[in-house]
């Protein structure tokens, strides 16, 4: 008798072990981040011992997103060189923009560790994907003229144009545009020119945009 059930409980297991064997693994997918950096940028500042750090982020939501960034950068040794932080008022679903950081330096960073946090902002109202951006670059490089027109149906509170010249992949220069008329703002139909200069020695290659811009939601 205790030799039949000793069969029975090998064999009982035999089939546990064997089914097992063929239990599909569970399918966890990774939950995607509200916001995500897909690039980022520096350069020494022209204006104060440190770097300028631009990071570049993704709003994978369907929901505007007010974005702030704190960045902790790092020399070759591996020891803390500076700290920084950005802040962006509005990002809007699916759009990409950028967060500028001014980090003041004890030595020169050669990686930055940055994290994003959001939420969502009921403030402002991104218009950006409203306003047409047309650049005009010179044969060099080294003189863009932006155009911007407001085809929507509401002013811009602030509309600005981040310009980086760029050279072998690294930013050698940037500088703002600010395409608003005297009251601060890019009305609906208008049109509006400025012009972005590299003022580095050296030659950049690309230039890269990027804009952004709001209006207030009356509370």
């Amino acid at each position: 008798m205790r030799k039949h059930l000793r069969i029975m409980i090998g064999l009982l297991l035999s089939v546990v072990l064997f089914a097992s064997a063929f239990v599909l693994p569970v399918d966890v997918k990774a939950k995607v981040p509200d916001v995500q950096e897909t690039a980022e940028y520096s350069k020494a500042s022209s204006y104060y011992v440190g770097y300028e750090h631009y990071i570049l982020v993704h709003n994978n939501t369907d929901q505007q997103l007010t974005i702030t960034s704190s960045t902790v950068a790092y020399d070759a040794t591996g020891a803390v060189s500076g700290t920084g932080n950005g802040y962006l008022e509005v990002l809007g679903p699916g759009r990409d923009g950028m967060l500028t950081e001014s980090i003041h330096c004890t030595s020169e960073p050669v990686s930055y560790q940055t994290q994003l946090s959001s939420s969502i902002c009921t403030e402002a109202v991104d218009i950006a994907a409203s306003i047409v951006v047309q650049p005009t670059i010179s044969s060099d490089n080294r003189n863009v003229v932006i155009t911007c027109t407001n085809t929507g149906t509401v002013p811009t509170s602030l509309f600005e144009v981040i310009v980086l010249f760029m050279k072998d992949g690294k930013v050698i220069d940037s500088t703002y545009v600010f395409p608003m008329d005297l009251d601060a703002e890019l009305k609906p139909g208008r049109a509006l020119s400025d012009i972005a200069v590299c003022k580095s020695s050296d030659s950049p290659d690309s230039v890269l945009f990027y804009s952004q811009g709001f209006h207030g939601v009356s509370q």
